[in-house]
């Protein structure tokens, strides 16, 4: 069976710099994966790597027997990142209508509604994301990332954050 991630050899550099060097990794259907390590140890270019957006300096990374950069590799793939990705002048459900359009999701206005109930956001559907507080900004870039029913979630961020996420995955796990 072929892993859902698969990367051999990865390398990213930035000029001179070597953002990733000799990164090799499998990863099965269902498997879980924290990458933790101190600033500058290219956690960030790898989630930007798994997530298509940016393509290897060297080595090759695979989504599903696909080069991670393809678009049909892109689509399994939900990146929630220190960047909200919205649109300020957009409204909640706008922002997620567009998102939902871009990877081509059946029926955009009925998943969007359901992820603002999801994450407590219906009230502010229809404000523009310029007036969200830092919080509801956070879960609304959380349904971005979810839009699309990604196989594959990539969470990127703080120490604060890499807590919750522990702490919520070891409660569902229960």
């Amino acid at each position: 069976m072929t892993a859902l991630v698969s990367a051999h050899g990865l390398e990213k550099r930035f000029g001179r710099t070597v953002g990733l060097k000799a990164f090799d990794l499998e990863l099965e259907r269902g498997a879980s994966l924290a990458v933790l390590g101190p600033n500058g140890a290219g956690k960030s270019t790898l989630l930007r790597l798994m997530a298509g957006l940016a393509r290897p300096s060297a080595g090759s990374l695979e989504i599903d027997g696909v080069a991670a950069h393809r678009r049909v590799s892109r689509a399994k793939v939900g990146f929630i990142g220190h960047a909200s990705h919205l649109y300020p002048d957009l409204t909640a459900r706008e922002n997620l209508v567009f998102a939902a359009r871009l990877y081509g999701v059946r029926d955009p206005m009925a998943n969007a509604l359901r992820l603002l109930s999801e994450e407590r956001l219906e009230r502010a559907a229809d404000r523009p994301t310029r007036v969200f507080s830092r919080g509801m900004t956070q879960r609304l870039a959380i349904a971005r990332g979810l839009i699309h029913d990604p196989e594959i979630v990539l969470l990127e961020g703080d120490d604060d954050c890499v807590e919750a996420a522990f702490a919520a995955a070891a409660s569902a796990a229960r």
